[in-house]
């Protein structure tokens, strides 16, 4: 996966990329460190949407239950309360909250105000941690 993000991260950001591609490759890489292949490229300005790229394909390494490897779990905590670009920040919030323990509600609110993302963001966020805790007591009915 770092290899096949190296060679064609520049393509993939010049044009429609493969999404189910990269998704499933997440999907099978969840032994490599996430953090690494975050910041392959850096921290620059220069690099950010090469992060959230690679964000947005940590989304296929979600398991069943809405859970993440625990070491990608702290690194996408780590990456919206960290990276020094506000959007990479809130992709990672917005993926944190799709994997949020359920009754942790407060947690999340915390990690949102530490992210120190805009006002959209934080309320999108935070919409989707309710809507997945909606969607998850509706499954039961």
């Amino acid at each position: 996966l770092s290899r096949f993000l190296e060679e064609t991260g520049d393509t993939m950001l010049q044009q429609e990329y493969r999404g189910s591609a990269l998704l499933s490759g997440f999907s099978r890489a969840t032994d490599l460190d996430l953090q690494q292949l975050i910041y392959q490229r850096g921290e620059s300005t220069d690099s950010e949407s090469y992060r959230k790229l690679v964000l947005f394909g940590s989304q296929g390494a979600l398991g069943r239950g809405d859970s993440f490897p625990l070491s990608w779990a702290q690194t996408l905590k780590w990456v919206a309360e960290t990276d020094p670009a506000r959007s990479v920040r809130g992709t990672a919030l917005r993926i944190c909250a799709l994997s949020w323990p359920a009754g942790d509600t407060a947690g999340f609110h915390r990690l949102i105000q530490t992210s120190d993302v805009d006002q959209r963001t934080a309320e999108i966020a935070a919409s989707l941690l309710s809507a997945r805790g909606s969607a998850r007591w509706s499954l039961g009915d």
